[in-house]
């Protein structure tokens, strides 16, 4: 799945939150995508190649290309949040292992962000 930045200049600041590392215009390859129940919708993704992922607002953005992965799945967490991504990066505690740092966590995401990227 791939989208493109659209700016940020008929947003509130709420909505653009981190977005001042994006260019308007780029692509950019969704890895994951987050709802929260009764708030945004958020798309996971790398600004640059191989760094930390971050969540942005789908507002932000228009879908250029909308394959999805066959390995993705649907999800439904506990206080109603749903995601469409890699099974594995649903595991209780993942993602909080791999901002940790955690070697089974970071071989994880790299794994899977590969598998997403064919």
């Amino acid at each position: 799945m791939r989208i493109r930045f659209k700016g940020t200049s008929e947003y509130s600041i709420p909505i653009t939150q981190g977005a001042g590392r994006l260019r308007e215009g780029r692509e950019y390859s969704v890895l994951e995508v987050f709802s929260i129940a009764d708030g945004e919708n958020l798309f996971r993704f790398e600004t640059v190649r191989d760094e930390t992922p971050g969540l942005y607002d789908s507002r932000l953005f228009e879908v250029v290309d909308g394959h999805i992965p066959p390995h993705w799945v649907i999800s439904v967490k506990t206080r109603g949040e749903i995601t469409l991504g890699p099974s594995g990066w649903g595991a209780p505690g993942f993602w909080d292992a791999y901002f940790d740092g955690e070697p089974w966590a970071t071989a994880l995401y790299q794994s899977e962000k590969n598998k997403s990227l064919e």
